[in-house]
């Protein structure tokens, strides 16, 4: 492998996209060392090709250093082209202040994970706060080749911050789709907002025969939480916390083995004034939810009252989403409050 590392030392000014790419098995390191790299254009400031591996660090020790937009400029601050092996790793810095708003192109306001491989994009640490999209203010992830059930794309989170950025449709902090995978086992997801899943939102494109989904052309999505992970203070009209909803119909894996998903809010928020049914604070489950270990989903809530997993009707039918417990089981510190569209036989979830 091929390594180049850089380091700023002052303020980057761009007016077009800063391309980095490889001949295979490169790997680029930059060190924003407390400096910024600012777009003054309509696009995006990096863009990662499928064939080269990207770190990014900020030596300065506090993520002073910026991937951001002066103001008035539009476009996201990395778009990451997912291959077999490449990765893009988070260490430092912060990506702020970007905002993915074409028609054709509107997901990842921070970053976008897209291509047609299963390449990874890894936070460590910094902060990714104050951008917006329609889909994924913070992160997206992505495909390419949306009914593709061969590859994923990964975003996992160990560490670092996810705060205060904005979806005007679906996943305020993360956004995942179409065979996507998002892992959060470290680092906190706090103070999103979106239309729908203020912290992490889901959904899949398949075909559509006769205004219903085709489940043989649905790619899953995947979101795990586990370990230290922190969902906390994210709101949404829907799935305050996490969305897995209609837009998945039915198809989203949500696993649930520690971590703690806390203070979030659904309800008529001023949020997004649109039309939904108003529930979910902590999880609103389009699909199938298995938890174990530590796990806690507490003190969220609907228009202020407790409303922390809520379990909706399957489409029209009279069926309803279930929650189960894994083979592991529940220990004795986990805690989580259901809510369901129906009354609940005793030991039923």
């Amino acid at each position: 492998y091929d390594t180049k590392a850089y380091y700023l030392a002052g303020d980057l000014t761009l007016d077009k996209t800063l391309y980095i790419s490889g001949s295979g098995g490169n790997n680029v390191c930059i060190c924003l060392n407390g400096h910024s790299i600012t777009q003054t254009g309509n696009y995006d400031v990096i863009n990662v090709a499928n064939n080269v591996s990207l770190s990014l660090y900020d030596c300065s020790g506090v993520n002073a250093g910026q991937i951001t937009h002066a103001s008035g400029a539009t476009g996201r601050g990395v778009k990451f082209f997912a291959e077999t092996r490449n990765t893009f790793d988070m260490y430092g810095g912060t990506i702020t202040g970007n905002n993915a708003t074409d028609a054709d192109d509107n997901m990842g306001g921070g970053v976008l994970v897209t291509g047609s491989g299963n390449g990874s994009f890894n936070l460590h640490g910094g902060v990714i706060t104050g951008n917006s999209a329609a889909n994924g203010g913070g992160v997206a992830v992505c495909s390419t080749q949306s009914n593709n059930k061969n590859t994923s794309r990964y975003f996992n989170m160990s560490g670092g911050t996810i705060s205060d950025n904005q979806a005007s449709d679906n996943g305020g902090g993360v956004y995942v789709e179409n065979n996507g995978r998002v892992t959060v086992s470290g680092g906190e997801i706090k103070d999103n907002t979106a239309t729908k899943g203020g912290g992490i939102g889901g959904g899949i494109s398949g075909t559509n025969n006769g205004g219903s989904i085709d489940a043989s052309t649905c790619p899953p999505i995947y979101i795990t939480v586990s370990d230290r992970a922190k969902i906390t203070g994210n709101s949404a009209p829907v799935g305050g916390g996490i969305y897995a909803g209609d837009d998945a119909h039915g198809y989203c894996r949500f696993t649930m083995t520690g971590g703690e998903i806390n203070g979030n809010t659904s309800g008529n928020t001023s949020v997004y004034n649109k039309n939904y049914t108003y529930n979910g604070g902590g999880v609103y489950l389009g699909g199938t939810m298995t938890v174990s270990g530590d796990a806690k989903i507490v003190n969220n809530t609907k228009d202020n009252e407790s409303n922390n997993v809520f379990l909706p009707q399957v489409g029209d039918s009279t069926d309803y989403f279930t929650m189960t417990i894994g083979d592991d089981g529940l220990k004795s510190g986990a805690s989580i409050g259901v809510t369901s569209s129906k009354a609940l036989a005793d030991g039923e979830a």
